[in-house]
């Protein structure tokens, strides 16, 4: 094991953060001794977990950092006494991430949380207790009541000391919880602020009608005009398709489409009620329909044949 002073400047600075994080933040079933003289070994509780042969068991383990700690994994052990397949005699834990599967951003956190997985799942593959790893593969029942046997012997002197630092940090917990409430409640409120003004500044620039008593011209069309925009497009729906021809002898009067279409201009206005005064209700009547007559153009008459050129006619045929 090395001594605090064989570690660099930087491991120490990354240890004292995880400790003081996991103290403030405690895993679930896990408890961390507070040790700030000597932060290369690293001691916690571990509740055993609920559903396991090790259930209502607060078991001790130590985590021993190395020198080239964080790049080298630490060595992990239970003080308290247990019987499990990795799990040696003498309290070493075998597992993949304390080996071949460490990575030096795994921290300490990870390593505890990952010895109280394994009180949950077992792998007798890699079993250092190999009296434990057979009776799992071949009679859990035994396995499992002497795990238990072990639990109840050894497994309970540490529920007052494992309480104890729950209860002390439990309020630390609540009040940094909190704090954070408070934080994001803050924003919340500064977000709804900026919102309001954003909205606030999008009705003051908004278009306003402009009033009809300052001399400037509206931009919303009256009744009325509304009421002639429609009349000319169906005027000129009619001009389109409508032709009007008054026989007279021999001779045709056809009306153009602008004929026409002053036509249907006067019958619209006809229909309007034309009082020089006002009505009932005190407001202008409709004004008049314009007495201008509609232009009729005639075409040139077509001359009579004779009789002679419709005998000729007759006998071409």
């Amino acid at each position: 094991m090395a001594t605090r002073s064989e570690l660099a400047p930087q491991a120490l600075k990354k240890i004292a953060k995880e400790l003081q994080s996991l103290e403030r933040s405690p895993p679930e079933d896990i408890q961390v001794l507070n040790n700030e003289q000597d932060l290369t070994e690293i001691q916690a509780w571990i509740r055993g977990p609920d559903g396991t042969p090790y259930e209502n068991g607060y078991f001790k383990v130590k985590l021993l950092l190395n020198e080239g700690y964080p790049e080298t994994a630490p060595k992990g052990y239970f003080t308290t006494k247990i019987f499990h397949p990795n799990v040696a005699s003498n309290g070493e834990i075998c597992v993949n991430t304390l080996k071949k599967d460490w990575k030096a951003e795994l921290g300490i956190a990870h390593v505890l949380l990952t010895v109280k997985c394994l009180l949950i799942v077992p792998n007798p593959e890699s079993a250092l207790n190999e009296e434990a790893g057979k009776l799992l593969l071949e009679q859990y029942g035994d396995y499992a009541k002497r795990a238990k046997l072990y639990t109840t012997i050894h497994a309970k002197s540490g529920k007052s000391e494992f309480q104890k630092l729950s209860a002390e940090r439990t309020p630390s917990i609540s009040a940094s919880t909190t704090n954070t409430s408070q934080q994001q409640e803050h924003k919340v409120s500064e977000e709804n602020k900026k919102e309001s003004k954003s909205s606030s500044v999008t009705v003051n620039t908004a278009p306003q009608n402009e009033n009809p008593n300052s001399g400037s011209s509206t931009t919303t069309p009256s009744g009325k005009q509304k009421e002639e925009a429609n009349t000319s497009i169906s005027t000129a729906t009619s001009v389109s398709t409508i032709t009007a021809t008054v026989p007279n002898g021999s001779s045709n009067n056809v009306l153009t489409p602008s004929a026409v279409g002053n036509n249907a201009v006067q019958m619209n206005n006809m229909k309007r009620p034309s009082n020089n005064g006002e009505g009932q209700d005190g407001k202008d009547d409709v004004e008049a329909p314009c007495n201008k007559q509609p232009r009729v153009e005639t075409l040139p008459k077509k001359k009579s044949a004779s009789t002679a050129d419709r005998k000729k006619r007759l006998r071409r045929l």
